[in-house]
């Protein structure tokens, strides 16, 4: 099946980007379209289309001469914790937090064990009378923080 060139740019830059352990390079806009024989405005569309920060990379550029862009992967965590804390707010539930707990045993981020504590700890935050919605979402905002660190 013949490929068309926005994937024949998409691939070659994925295989720059895989051969470099940094997971970042450094390319020139028009260097890859003379090495794809395409125009650079395709560039421009594959970087903007495919390599866009919900797909995980994170694109800068800098025009002018001695312009460059510059694509770094960005890592699976940085991802999920982003999605969990935009999603996590102060009127969240005991079950939304349990489910974001779940999701992160089931993906092997956490153990069973600290599967258990977290929801103990969780419970514990929603069963009482003294910790207001604020102050619970902050404690454990922090802590979803701290597990993102670790």
């Amino acid at each position: 099946m013949k490929q068309n060139i926005a994937d024949l740019v998409e691939e070659h830059i994925l295989k720059l980007l895989h051969s470099e352990k940094s997971g970042q390079i450094e390319i020139q806009r028009g260097e890859i379209a003379d090495a794809m024989s395409c125009a650079p405005s395709q560039v421009t569309y594959v970087l903007s289309t495919r390599f866009t920060h919900d797909k995980g990379f994170v694109v800068e550029s800098r025009r002018g001469l001695g312009g460059f862009i510059r694509i770094s992967v960005i890592p699976l965590r940085s991802i999920l914790f982003g999605k969990i804390l935009s999603e996590f707010n102060k009127d969240s539930t005991l079950e939304d937090v349990e489910k974001i707990i779940r999701e992160l045993y089931k993906i092997n981020y956490i153990s069973y064990r600290e599967l258990r504590i977290i929801v103990k700890f969780a419970e514990g935050l929603f069963d009482s009378d003294t910790i207001s919605a604020e102050d619970r979402f902050r404690i454990l905002r922090m802590m979803f923080e701290t597990l993102q660190r670790l």
